[in-house]
Formats: structure tokens, C-alpha cells, sequence
């Protein structure tokens, strides 16, 4: 479009003639000036909203937003009245605590010469995500078994970050010390493990500890008392850490008591206890290169390698006659099956 502009000259007593000039103007697309709002803060896992406003001299246009937050997603919409305003929450906060840097940016639908052309204008803004610790909820110990002393840990906990858990795990103490934490996993919320309790009768303080990738952790703890576990034990002829020696063709009692250790009383009802016997002194439950024996029992009482009950103990009578003179053997006493966890080992050497 084009402008004409008239104008005289007057020296206060005459007038000119009257002269025009054309001014030929083309329309040119301005780039929206964006401003930022104020930096944020928020915390991991809850939503932040933050604000820009535009201006543009070009009258009549439309304009739309894009916020790229700065953590790999973005927002987009209508801007209007001058003010963009949009929300977000952010997963997780940045190593070293960094500032999020979202970008808006506002778009018209300006021409240029009757082309289209729109431009854009784009601002800055901070976001300081914080950490939050992890909070413990629940501590259990379940599954104790009181032959074996082993036992599962569970604790679930909360965190409204995309976190991970490294360092995070289980302490059980009790009079006597700690006992051993062994398997700790995470998996979501859950953190498992688990724990050999010794001998004994105790009483026990579980604690899980949950730490996070970003340094912050939370804690709990849980009393356990009175838990019992069995005292096992050979009986004679055989005994605990020393050499056994029997003459060799002959049938040995193999006897094993499992006593309370709160009670004093004798056990019988845990479960069914397996003899089986390694050739070699081998401390390995399942040894490389050690051929286990065949158990062999010269008693119609026997069945298989299970081990009867009698008198308040469990008791087997081992044949000698398939073994070597003179070779050393690991009498194993195993729980629930001849595969189960063993209970009890016993060194034992048959001689002529």
C-alpha cells in the first residue's frame, strides 16, 4: 500500500501551490520480543509452573507457544492477552543440582510482502529441581527358619524422583553383633535381602537404609525378639571339629540334636534331616571334582538317606563297607532333602 502527503508553503501573505509526495510502503513481519518471568524451584516429582509475556508490534496476529523444559520433553499452545503461562513436572533433578534451562519461545502468522513468513522470539528460564530423600515405610523379617537361621528382609519405601539406589541395604544386629546381610536388591519401591542369623536366642533390630543417586537417604527400623534359632550338634560317636575315626566294615550311628536355644528342649518337628557323605574334607556344598558317596544303611529302620527320629534326636546307621580304609569323608547333614541346605558337617576316616 502506498501514502500520499500534500503540503503548501505560506509566508504569511501568499500561499504556494500545493505539492505531493508518495510514500510506497512494504509490509515486513516483526519478530515477537518475548520476556521472562521469574526463575522456579521445585521439588522432584511435583509439577512447576513458569511464565513469559510477548509483545508484538504487528497488530491482528496470532501466536503460539513451545516451552522445551530442558529435560528432553516440551508444551505447546495458543499464546494470547501478551502472557504465556505453563506447567511441568520434572522427574528427577539434574547431577549437581544444575538448573533445568526451559525455553519459550512465542510464534505469529505475520507475512512479509503478502508471503507468509512468521517469526519467533524465545526467552529463558531457570528451573532448580530439588532432591528429595527417600522415605522408608515398612521393615520386615519373614521366613525365618530356625534349623538353618536363614531369613528374608523386605522394606518398601517411597520416592517421587526417577532415582536410582546405589548403596542402599540392610543392617540386623543383635547382643552379640551384627549378623551377615547377604542378596540386596531393589526393584521399584522394594528393597530385599537376605540374612543369616546365628545360633541363638535374640532379640533383633532390622534397619533399612534407602539411599539415592543424589545422595539423599531415609531409614527405619523394626524390633524382632525372641527368635529362636536351633542349636545342631552331632551326639556321640561322632564329634564336632575333629577327625572321627571308625573301624573300617563297620556300622556307625550318626546322631544329630537340634535343641532350642530359648527352651533348652529338644526338636524334633523342623523337618526331615538327609545323611549324605563327600569324599574328602570339603567344606563346599557342592565341591568340584569330590564324588559324593553312596550313603548305605544296614538298618531295615533306614529309608534311603533320611535320617529317622529317636530318642529326641535324629539318628542313621552308616555302613562302612563301600568306603576306602584309610580315606577321609565329609559326613554332611542336610535339611528338608539329600539337595537340601546343609546343616552340619562332620570329618570321619574309616580304618582297619
Amino acid at each position: 500500500a502506498g501514502f500520499t502527503v500534500t503540503y503548501k508553503a505560506t509566508d504569511g501573505d501568499l500561499v504556494s501551490n500545493q505539492a505531493t509526495l508518495v510514500i510506497s510502503v512494504t509490509a515486513v513481519n516483526d519478530t515477537p520480543v518475548v520476556t521472562a518471568g521469574p526463575a522456579q524451584s521445585t521439588d522432584e516429582g511435583s509439577s512447576v509452573t513458569i511464565s513469559a509475556s510477548f509483545s508484538d508490534v504487528d497488530e491482528g496476529q496470532t501466536h503460539t507457544y513451545t516451552v522445551v523444559w530442558g529435560d528432553g520433553s516440551q508444551s505447546e499452545g495458543t499464546a494470547t492477552g501478551g502472557a504465556v503461562t505453563a506447567s511441568h513436572t520434572y522427574a528427577d533433578n539434574q547431577a549437581g543440582n544444575a538448573p533445568y534451562i526451559a525455553t519459550v519461545t512465542v510464534k505469529d502468522n505475520g507475512t512479509t510482502g503478502g508471503v507468509a513468513d512468521p517469526k519467533s522470539g524465545s526467552v529463558s528460564v531457570n528451573v532448580t529441581v530439588k532432591n528429595v530423600d527417600p522415605v522408608v515405610n515398612t521393615v520386615t523379617m519373614s521366613n525365618i527358619n530356625p534349623v538353618t537361621g536363614t531369613a528374608t528382609l523386605e522394606a518398601t519405601f517411597t520416592d517421587p524422583g526417577a532415582d536410582t539406589f546405589p548403596g542402599s541395604g540392610f543392617t540386623v544386629t543383635y547382643s552379640g553383633g551384627a549378623a551377615t546381610v547377604t542378596n540386596v536388591q531393589v526393584s521399584g519401591r522394594t528393597m530385599t535381602a537376605q540374612v543369616q542369623l546365628p545360633r541363638g536366642c535374640y532379640t533383633y533390630t532390622v534397619t533399612a537404609t534407602v539411599r539415592d543417586d543424589d545422595g539423599g537417604s531415609g531409614s527405619k527400623s523394626a524390633p524382632y525378639g525372641s527368635t529362636d534359632i536351633y542349636q545342631a550338634g552331632f551326639r556321640d560317636p561322632i564329634r564336632d571339629n575333629e577327625r572321627n575315626i571308625a573301624k573300617y566294615g563297620n556300622v556307625v550311628p550318626v546322631k544329630v540334636q537340634l535343641t532350642s536355644s530359648c527352651s533348652g528342649a529338644a526338636i524334633t518337628t523342623p523337618g526331615l534331616l538327609y545323611l549324605t557323605v563327600a569324599e574328602g574334607n570339603v567344606s563346599d556344598d557342592v565341591p568340584d571334582g569330590t564324588p559324593n558317596v553312596v550313603v548305605e544303611s544296614v538298618s531295615n529302620a533306614d529309608t534311603g538317606t533320611q535320617m529317622r527320629i529317636s530318642g529326641g534326636m535324629y539318628i542313621y546307621n552308616l555302613s562302612t563297607r563301600s568306603m576306602k580304609a584309610g580315606q577321609d569323608y565329609t559326613l554332611r547333614v542336610r535339611l528338608g532333602s539329600s539337595t537340601g541346605p546343609i546343616i552340619l558337617r562332620a570329618l570321619f576316616q574309616p580304618k582297619k
